[in-house]
């Protein structure tokens, strides 16, 4: 132990602690995935402590990195954040083996929601690679990582998924994270906490840090029975490993913790940690844990002794001791399908509480979420669109909020509580989404499809209907990978009241479109149920349509796999794909409808 405990030191010290004085002495700003992975004999929060912009790292699924465990290694780098005073986590983000020009911003979405939620809050895409040829398409790039460079066919539609990312960014950045425990993590050395679980002792519904030796010794205060840091966070429990030894020093400063009004949870030390340095260290060692947990350490009894002003549990669970002293969970929901998965973070700013709440799958929810906040209007802000508006149905119970949400496939949601209202208040509506009804069928009839010629496609053909490209016998459309627009006039067969709002619902698409009706543009479209409003620019009669669709490369590259050299249209380092290999689903597939919704009161 001691010997390993050298190395992580040295490791800080020398390496990443040496790196920190050299970008000082030269007013560079040091960043490092100092939060690993792969440092497995170092304590990665202290390694973290030593750089400017922590960083660690998180992937998308692949056969290389199938399960969460594995890809999500955001954890220790926003536990270090939160626990060195640092605002800012940034994470090397959407790393992938495997996939080749595969993903689109909609299968991007809910790993970077997740990210969110273990404490991410800025983005460094892994990769863009710097091709040798500035013609040559796809390119020539790095293998590992998802492509987002120049030469991807969505390149243009990038800005509305980075704007995306920087709103959720943006809002993770202002106030403090809210922790009601800290885990104190032992000597801490090895992968640590890589992303977020469910400990059995706190249970869903609170939210933690992890901390070690360094931050408990030296940065670890109290101030009405909260462990503060210097940096203003700050936590009501302090939680002890299960079955690990303790150094003399931490469990001194665990008595003083407690003695000045902390409640610390958890069983006794196994025994004093490493070599004993002072000849009656051992003794000392016994007797402080025989003051603060009784002589009997194998006892698994329920005991609560108030010790100075504090108090020291065990044989009972963290969440059971926070029940007991009136802390409600910060976040809880009823109403999840079977499959689903929410995931959610909370930050606090002086005059705000922010939630970001998420739903990893693709099945639609509809929940009602409790947050503990009482007193303030929710207010539900889209980070996809930009819209904020009061939720007009809530309800305060017991200092808590109740707020029904829906959320549309993979959707998120920032929930903000700004305003002061009367703690009796609630919202007069039964919920926050209005219902959508089809104003007309869908629109039927031929549709004039562009597609650019230089990449095989016809620059004019008209569909019948609309159809998967994959399905058409045109080789140049059925292996299209880019840009083709797709154009119609149509008129509505019943004119909306005032008092709706007009969508127009594109159905099925593969997989982004960017929409102008009337020569206005309505932005782009990438998440699910795509959609846009159009309540500002649509017309009675003769509505001009047009939706630039993009799909993605591997169609095109399957293909040039099946042609001579000099007959194929695309050029890259990466051979992936043959011709046996199933088609990516393409194109706008619909049905095409217009919708409408009336305004909740």
């Amino acid at each position: 132990r001691d010997y390993k405990l050298t190395i992580s030191d040295l490791m800080a010290e020398c390496h990443y602690g040496h790196l920190e004085e050299l970008c000082k002495e030269n007013g560079l700003i040091f960043y490092s995935e100092a939060a690993g992975p792969n440092l497995h004999t170092a304590d990665l929060l202290q390694n973290t402590s030593r750089v400017d912009l922590p960083m660690a790292e998180f992937w998308m699924p692949s056969y290389h990195r199938p399960t969460p465990r594995s890809r999500f290694w955001a954890r220790n780098g926003a536990c270090a954040s939160h626990i060195y005073g640092m605002p800012v986590n940034m994470d090397e983000a959407f790393t992938s083996l495997g996939p080749e020009w595969e993903e689109g911003p909609f299968e991007m979405k809910p790993v970077s929601d997740q990210a969110f939620c273990d404490g991410v809050n800025r983005i460094c895409v892994h990769n863009f690679s710097h091709s040798p040829s500035l013609t040559a398409k796809p390119g020539y790039v790095y293998m590992p990582g998802t492509h987002y460079e120049p030469r991807i066919t969505w390149w243009e539609q990038t800005p509305a998924f980075n704007t995306y990312l920087a709103r959720c960014c943006y809002l993770l950045q202002q106030g403090k994270f809210v922790a009601d425990a800290i885990f104190y993590a032992g000597d801490n050395l090895g992968d640590g906490e890589p992303m977020q679980v469910i400990h059995p002792t706190l249970g869903d519904g609170y939210d933690y840090d992890c901390s070690n030796a360094d931050v408990l010794l030296n940065r670890m205060s109290v101030k009405d029975g909260r462990i503060v840091l210097p940096d203003s966070m700050s936590y009501r429990v302090l939680v002890l490993p299960d079955n690990r030894p303790m150094a003399l020093d931490v469990l001194e400063k665990v008595a003083d913790l407690i003695g000045a009004g902390v409640t610390v949870i958890g069983p006794p030390p196994t025994g004093l940690a490493g070599l004993p340095i002072q000849p009656d260290e051992e003794k000392r060692f016994d007797a402080l844990v025989a003051q603060l947990w009784g002589s009997d350490r194998e006892s698994t009894a329920t005991v609560k002794r108030h010790i100075g002003s504090g108090y020291l549990v065990s044989g009972q669970s963290a969440r059971q001791t926070l029940l007991e002293s009136g802390v409600l969970p910060d976040f809880e929901h009823n109403g999840l399908s079977d499959d689903g998965v929410i995931y959610w973070i909370h930050r606090k700013m002086d005059d705000a509480d922010i939630y970001f709440v998420t739903s990893h799958w693709q099945p639609a929810e509809k929940l009602e979420c409790t947050f503990r906040v009482c007193g303030r209007q929710p207010e539900i802000w889209d980070p996809v669109t930009g819209t904020m508006r009061d939720a007009v149905a809530f309800r305060q119970e017991g200092g808590r909020t109740i707020v029904p949400l829906d959320f549309d496939p993979c959707g998120s949601t920032f929930v903000i509580f700004r305003k002061h209202i009367d703690a009796h208040a609630a919202g007069k509506a039964r919920t926050n989404y209005p219902s959508a009804d089809k104003v007309q069928p869908a629109l039927s009839g031929a549709w004039n499809v562009s597609f650019d010629p230089k990449w095989g496609g016809p620059e004019k053909v008209i569909f019948d209907q609309l159809a998967d490209w994959t399905t058409r016998p045109e080789f140049g459309i059925k292996y299209y990978s880019g840009t083709a627009v797709y154009r119609k006039r149509f008129n509505l067969m019943s004119v909306p009241t005032k008092d709706e709002r007009l969508l127009l619902d594109l159905g099925e698409l593969h997989e982004i479109a960017s929409v102008r009706l009337n020569g206005q543009d309505l932005g782009t479209v990438w998440t699910k149920p795509a959609r846009v409003e159009v309540t500002a620019v649509l017309k009675p009669t003769g509505n001009d349509l047009e939706i630039v669709v993009v799909n993605l490369w591997p169609n095109r590259l399957i293909g040039d796999e099946g042609l001579l050299k000099e007959s194929r249209l695309t050029e890259t380092n990466i051979h992936k794909f043959n011709s046996s290999t199933p088609l990516l689903p393409s194109g706008l597939i619909g049905p095409v409808k217009v919708l409408s919704i009336k305004e909740l009161e």
